[in-house]
């Protein structure tokens, strides 16, 4: 498990470099799908205009983990900022499509929808991470 000061610091500096200028926060829980470890939201009303990148607390099980979902969350506002827009006619625009594929390959992960298996944290990990933030 890393901590969430070393992970802070590992996100500033990721954030830095690729020039993503939004705040990242750590939840408790994003979604109900327990694989969801990563969302990255935009204005409603204006899609141009990226609000932050979210992760969950569950990321700080391993830095392979924690370093695969904020990439992919970093895909998804450097996509964004690319085609200006993540909504069309008041639905989302394919998210995972071409553009976000590029992305990946360029910042070097596999472009996935869903964390893959072996990042995923254990049942102890997880728990031992909600009983240190809570």
């Amino acid at each position: 498990m890393i901590s969430q000061a070393d992970a802070e610091q590992y996100i500033r500096l990721t954030c830095k470099q690729y020039g993503v200028h939004i705040p990242v926060y750590f939840c408790m829980r994003l979604t109900q799908s327990k694989r969801t470890m990563g969302f990255y939201r935009f204005h409603k009303r204006n899609a141009f205009a990226p609000r932050d990148i979210r992760l969950s607390h569950e990321t700080l099980a391993s830095f392979p983990l924690l370093h695969h979902v904020l990439m992919h969350e970093i895909c998804h506002y450097l996509d964004n900022k690319e085609r200006g827009k993540m909504v069309g006619n008041g639905r989302r625009l394919n998210c995972h499509g071409p553009n976000f594929k590029k992305w990946c390959r360029k910042v070097g992960i596999v472009p996935t929808t869903f964390v893959p298996k072996n990042l995923m944290p254990t049942k102890e990990q997880s728990a031992a991470i909600r009983q240190k933030i809570s």
